[in-house]
């Protein structure tokens, strides 16, 4: 983990809370998070007709292979959870990627050249 991480990110959960009105201890919605932060959050299964083979596959074959994407247009995010998973799941999919957001982490391809999963070291200890 990089030096000052944990001090950055206590201070953003500060100050998100203090936006939503939340106390220190009270439950965080991402739901209500992404809303105020202006995040659209899509589920897998509304994508059916314009992937239809993608979408039953990770909705019926192997819900396990995909839990959450964060899709960029220009500087614009929106949230895909696969719902296909409990609701707590998603909750913490989506809070996942709502931290990327906060942390202000640029858009990535989700893939390398080789067609591995792009892994940035830089932020995975964030």
């Amino acid at each position: 983990m990089r030096w000052g991480f944990k001090s950055q990110a206590n201070a953003i959960a500060r100050k998100v809370r203090v936006e939503l009105a939340l106390g220190d201890a009270a439950p965080l919605d991402p739901w209500k998070l992404a809303d105020h932060l202006a995040i659209q959050v899509l589920q897998l299964s509304s994508f059916g007709d314009a992937a239809p083979d993608a979408t039953r596959h990770f909705l019926n074959v192997d819900t396990g292979a995909f839990s959450a994407v964060t899709v960029f247009a220009g500087s614009t995010r929106c949230v895909v959870l696969n719902d296909a998973h409990s609701r707590k799941r998603q909750a913490s999919d989506l809070a996942h990627e709502l931290a990327h957001a906060l942390l202000q982490h640029p858009a990535t391809p989700p893939l390398d050249q080789h067609g591995c999963r792009n892994w940035d070291e830089d932020l995975a200890g964030c």
